[in-house]
C-alpha cells in the first residue's frame, strides 16, 4: 500500500525513470570459458525459483553507470551509493519497481534465465 508522501529518493527514481535501464545479472549457465553452473544447481534453479532470484542481481543504470544493485532479489538485499538514492528503504524501492513495471519487467527476464537453464540441461543430456 502507498504511502501519502513519497521519499525524495523514490520522487527522484520516479522523474529519472525513463532514463533509468534495468539489466538482470544471472547466474553462469553455458559460458565456455568461465566455470558454469553443475547439472544439480541449473535442476535447483529450475525448481525453486526462489533460489534462483537469490543468484541473479539486477542492476539499474543511468548512461551506463550503475545507479543501483539489487543483490539479492529473493529478498530484496540491495546496495546504491548513488547520493539521490543511498537513503531509499525497501518499501520506497519495492513500489517505484512495482508502479513502474520494473518488477513485472526482472519477473520476465528471471523466466528467461529459466528457460536457458532448460535449455543447457536439455544440451548436456543430450537432448538439445
Amino acid at each position: 500500500m502507498a504511502r501519502k508522501t513519497d521519499s525524495n529518493q523514490k520522487k527522484w527514481l520516479l522523474k529519472m525513470h525513463p532514463a533509468i535501464v534495468w539489466r538482470i545479472d544471472g547466474p553462469n549457465v553455458s559460458n565456455p570459458f568461465d566455470s558454469t553452473s553443475s547439472d544439480e544447481k541449473l535442476e535447483e534453479y529450475l525448481s525453486d525459483r526462489a533460489t534462483l532470484l537469490s543468484a541473479c542481481k539486477a542492476k539499474a543504470y543511468m548512461d551506463e553507470t550503475e545507479i543501483l544493485r539489487i543483490i539479492n532479489l529473493a529478498e530484496l538485499k540491495f546496495e546504491t551509493v548513488h547520493p539521490n538514492v543511498v537513503n531509499i528503504d525497501e518499501l520506497d524501492l519495492m513500489e517505484y519497481l512495482k508502479e513502474q513495471g520494473v518488477w513485472l519487467f526482472l519477473s520476465k527476464e528471471i523466466d528467461r534465465v529459466r528457460e536457458l537453464c532448460r535449455e543447457e540441461l536439455g544440451r548436456r543430456r543430450g537432448g538439445g
